[in-house]
């Protein structure tokens, strides 16, 4: 299976990847894009994995929620599993997550 990322995701992971080059420095911003590519790569292949989401939105009942891998454990993984693929909706920061009501 493969995966895709979306517009929302892609806009996700330039801010994430921005703000640790300038905060942590290159190398943390590198391995951040490194891990996050390992961890869709894992969905993709087990899109089973992490837990059902739970979000008010009956469109979004099938969202699952996955943590990307060390040292960028903070940040959540927001993915949908299709027919041919698994979609990457959102990368967001576990607080952050909980601020926009991602989790409940």
């Amino acid at each position: 299976m493969r995966y895709v990322i979306r517009t929302e995701a892609d806009r996700d992971l330039d801010e994430i990847a921005g703000y640790l080059l300038e905060h942590a420095g290159l190398e943390m911003s590198l391995r951040f894009f490194t891990q996050t590519d390992k961890t869709f790569s894992l969905l993709a292949n087990q899109p089973g994995m992490g837990w059902q989401c739970k979000l008010e939105l009956p469109d979004l009942k099938r969202v699952r929620v996955f943590p990307v891998g060390s040292p960028s454990e903070k940040y959540l993984v927001f993915y949908q599993r299709t027919v041919k693929r698994i979609e990457i909706i959102r990368v967001l920061h576990g607080f952050q997550a909980m601020k926009e009501r991602f989790l409940s």
